[in-house]
């Protein structure tokens, strides 16, 4: 039986390196995706997906992380996969693991995937290399709804809009409606637009009617569903926001609601 398993693995190995093909077939083994807009505060994770009659991953050999050469590499160790697999076969399971936070800038990741033989040693199956940038603008998953939990009826309504394909060094407009009460204790709305700089939004906010009234906020994007909403004139008292809702075909940047499951270092 052991035989039978290290040359089922050196023969994956053979396979896997002549077509260059990854294993689980993820050309972009990142989360969120390598081209999507990301902040500072966005959490980076690097995914595995585990199918019936691929390799899968060795949950009990913890992941590997080190920086190579300016490269920040991830080594995670597969077991040869199973001699049979029952129809239909169970759908297949993404498993991230955090790189954490990284800082604004270019950054490469490099996945190496390594498979444990039945004598206990293991040798590389296959590896690639991946480019990810952290600009200014946090995940397009910010769009939706946010409210303040410790007072109902005020809240944002933020939209960030793609980015013009005419100037590509521009940043993503935000248009943000503000449910607010006045100085009567009445429901008043203020709008604004404006771009987010190293996740943090500075807008310039209009109350509408006979008498305009403009108000400057400020945002702080603070990752995956959270921010911070305060007059720059007391930054300290600012408002905890979280979101409440999100737009419709706008990936998710929560690895659970992705259909993702995080393994734990």
């Amino acid at each position: 039986m052991h035989i039978r398993l290290l040359l089922a693995s050196l023969i994956l190995i053979g396979t896997v390196h002549a077509q260059g093909v990854p294993p689980d077939g993820l050309s972009d083994p990142l989360f969120p995706p390598s081209q999507t807009s990301l902040a500072a505060e966005d959490e980076i994770y690097l995914a595995y997906e585990d199918f019936c009659g691929r390799p899968i991953l060795d949950t009990g050999t913890p992941s590997r992380q080190f920086m190579e050469n300016g490269v920040r590499v991830v080594e995670l160790v597969l077991l040869p996969p199973a001699e049979a697999c029952f129809a239909p076969p169970p759908p297949p399971v993404k498993r991230l693991y955090s790189l954490g936070t990284l800082p604004k800038g270019n950054h490469l990741v490099e996945r190496r995937l390594l498979v444990r033989a039945a004598n206990g040693t293991t040798s590389l199956l296959h590896q690639s290399q991946h480019s990810i940038t952290i600009g200014n603008t946090p995940h397009p998953a910010i769009s939706g709804a946010w409210y303040d939990a410790a007072n109902p009826g005020t809240g944002l309504f933020l939209n960030l809009l793609p980015a013009n394909a005419a100037d590509i060094t521009q940043e993503p407009v935000v248009i943000l409606y503000w449910a607010t009460l006045d100085e009567n204790q009445q429901p008043v709305w203020f709008t604004g637009s404006g771009r987010f700089n190293d996740g943090l939004l500075d807008i310039q906010l209009i109350k509408g009617g006979a008498n305009p009234v403009a108000q400057s906020m400020r945002l702080f994007y603070r990752g995956c569903g959270s921010a911070h909403w305060v007059d720059p004139r007391f930054p300290t008292f600012f408002t905890e926001l979280t979101q409440l809702t999100d737009v419709s075909g706008v990936a998710s940047c929560d690895p659970e609601r992705a259909g993702a499951v995080v393994v734990e270092p």
